[in-house]
């Protein structure tokens, strides 16, 4: 591929979208591009591989990771304090380096600002203690899904646009999320172009050519409205214009579509009607074309909180559906005054005002909101477990931080055994002894 020269493309009459871009400091890395919004941070590797005569890959590697175990693809920034110095010098902090060039970008925007924040914290120090990763996939350790294509993909018009921009094309972000599989931006099928594996030691040497997908059918809904809003959605989200899909904002609004329909079941059948006529299909064959992306039931499973952050396909298929409807998103003061589990059967309202400091507290410790009423059962911990089709290990971590003040109102909400994971949490810290998972 043919670069232009060692200076920015059209340097003084940039246009707007080039001015907007990510200059990159050339302090540790020589000369380096302008990496786009929105363009994945090894495409400064692969960029530098070819510009250095195709030699000498480790030392690559260590003048942006800051060290050469940074083989495997690192598509979530991991220790990003250091690559942001290097590739960027002082005019990009981390974490916008983790909002604009990795996959923090897509997934953060599922989780509550705690989690987020405890994620990107970690990202910066460069700990591998955070398991947000697990939290993200499913909270159901039989279940899990990819979040990044095991093959690199491109569009061919995106590539097309960044070469005339810059001279070279750059690896996009949401071209390498399994869910999609057409562009953003441009509705074309998004292409493979290199084999990946486990290490990514393919991934990080080679620049996409924008190659035009071979033998690849066009998928009947591909040009329908449902499609086109999907596709959009997916752009908003990534520049963080969707606050809604934030794991309290979603349950909430969850339950709002509940209660504006009726109850589950009228707003299940509604959605999926809704999703019938936008997308010149049914909820099956979508779930079928997108494969382990979206869950069996995926609709039910929204609204009624058995959904994993990263499963965001599906909940954005939900919220298209939801707009078609004409079911607009809250805002904040109408969110405040919206009762929790509206489609449940229980509508005592001190049992609603608990589950809902419940659900809230799950759900800022990265546990899912959805087990709150499961924690109201009067049963230990591995019957709960049994009951939420979730690992033993997920009940323990949320009865060992509930906070004192919250699991005493739990327990004057009723009468426990002494069997109950309550009875015995609360001996535990009476005794003052410390949280053991056997």
């Amino acid at each position: 591929m043919a670069f232009r020269g060692h200076t920015p493309p059209r340097a003084v009459t940039q246009p707007a979208f080039v001015r907007t871009a990510t200059p990159v400091s050339t302090a540790t890395l020589g000369y380096a591009p302008y990496l786009r919004p929105g363009a994945l941070l090894f495409t400064l590797i692969a960029f530098r591989y070819l510009q250095t005569g195709r030699s000498n890959k480790n030392k690559i590697l260590v003048d942006l990771y800051g060290t050469n175990g940074g083989r495997k693809r690192n598509l979530f920034g991991e220790n990003v304090a250091t690559v942001a110095k290097r590739a960027f010098g002082s005019s990009v902090s981390p974490k916008d380096v983790l909002l604009k060039h990795t996959l923090f970008g897509v997934y953060s925007r599922a989780l509550s600002p705690p989690v987020a924040a405890a994620w990107s914290d970690a990202l910066v120090i460069g700990s591998r203690s955070h398991h947000v990763r697990k939290i993200l996939r499913d909270y159901n350790s039989r279940t899990q899904f990819h979040l990044a294509t095991q093959n690199l993909r491109s569009c061919s018009q995106c590539v097309e646009e960044d070469i005339d921009l810059f001279g070279y094309g750059q690896w996009r972000i949401l071209h390498q999320i399994p869910s999609l599989l057409f562009c953003p931006e441009h509705g074309l099928s998004l292409s493979e172009e290199v084999c990946g594996d486990s290490t990514g030691n393919l991934w990080q040497y080679v620049l996409p050519q924008g190659k035009h997908p071979h033998g690849t059918h066009r998928l009947s809904w591909a040009a329908s409205d449902g499609h086109s809003t999907y596709l959009g959605l997916w752009t908003q989200l990534f520049d963080g214009r969707l606050p809604v899909l934030t794991s309290h904002a979603w349950a909430t609004y969850m339950d709002f579509v509940v209660a504006q329909i009726g109850d589950l079941a009228s707003a299940q059948a509604e959605i999926k009607n809704a999703i019938r006529r936008t997308w010149s299909t049914d909820s099956a064959s979508i779930e079928s074309t997108l494969g382990s992306q979206i869950k069996k039931g995926f609709i039910h499973a929204e609204l009624s909180h058995h959904s994993a952050p990263a499963r965001l396909a599906q909940k954005l298929i939900v919220l298209g559906a939801t707009s078609a409807l004409g079911i607009t998103l809250l805002k904040s003061d109408e969110a405040s005054q919206l009762r929790l589990d509206l489609s449940s059967e229980f509508r005592n309202a001190s049992t609603l005002t608990l589950r809902a400091q419940l659900r809230s507290f799950l759900l800022d410790a990265g546990l899912p909101g959805w087990l709150a009423p499961f924690l109201l059962t009067d049963q230990n911990i591995t019957e709960v477990a049994r009951a939420a089709s979730v690992h033993r290990s997920c009940i323990w971590r949320a009865t060992v931080g509930i906070p004192d003040l919250l699991l005493e109102e739990i327990a004057s909400a009723r009468e426990w055994s002494r069997q109950s994971w309550v009875a015995n949490e609360r001996q535990r810290r009476r005794d003052k002894l410390p949280p053991r998972f056997s």
